[in-house]
């Protein structure tokens, strides 16, 4: 399973999603830079999960090794990681660990068990949950770009708005953080689109802006 982590407060946000050109952010996901996506596995005997270790995608081996969920966290090594499998002797369930990590990652993460992964066929398993988290850390990155971006266009035109003396416009806004989580959502599904679907958002968007 893919875990958001828990947000920080955030203030209002003061930008209007209809008016986010989806078909620019796409290109920049597509352009992007992929970031390196690796998996930890948690077990106590490092043997029992030799067959996950020891996966070779394209030359490189994903996959690294913890003895324990307490190892992962005091050391601080799931800072490193974006996917993290659990096998019988980890002592911990998978939503155990994602409630424990969502309040220190801070870029989505995935949750599977060894025996999942194993029935599924690793290889195939191990690839797909990796194709999954770089769209997830793309769509992440692109949006958080924007926000920072817009934010900062915002406070350059003095559009900052006192939020003491105008409740009626402050109600009508959302926070940071609700217009991230809407933004990823129709980003991802224009992603998902056809390139037929994409090119008629295209053209709608520019003729918005003419």
């Amino acid at each position: 399973m893919i875990v958001l982590p828990q947000p920080p407060p955030t203030g209002l946000f003061f930008e209007k999603i209809e008016e986010v050109d989806l078909s620019i952010l796409a290109q920049s996901f597509t352009l992007g830079k992929k970031q390196a996506v690796t998996a930890l596995v948690v077990s106590k005997d490092r043997s029992n999960c030799l067959d996950i270790l020891q996966i070779d995608l394209n030359g490189i081996s994903p996959s690294y090794w913890s003895p324990s969920v307490h190892y992962l966290l005091r050391t601080g090594l799931y800072q490193e990681h974006s996917i993290f499998i659990l096998d019988e002797t980890a002592e911990c369930s998978t939503s155990s660990l994602a409630e424990l990590l969502r309040t220190r990652m801070i870029k989505p993460f995935a949750l599977v068990s060894a025996r999942e992964i194993r029935k599924e066929g690793l290889e195939n398993s191990i690839n797909v949950i990796i194709r999954q988290m770089e769209k997830e850390h793309g769509i992440d990155e692109v949006v958080d770009d924007y926000i920072s971006s817009s934010k900062s266009q915002n406070e350059i035109a003095g559009r900052r708005v006192d939020r003491t003396s105008d409740t009626a416009l402050v109600s009508n806004h959302q926070t940071e953080t609700e217009f991230k989580d809407l933004l990823k959502s129709r980003l991802s599904q224009f992603l998902s689109s056809t390139p037929e679907k994409i090119l008629e958002q295209a053209i709608k968007e520019i003729r918005k802006k003419k």
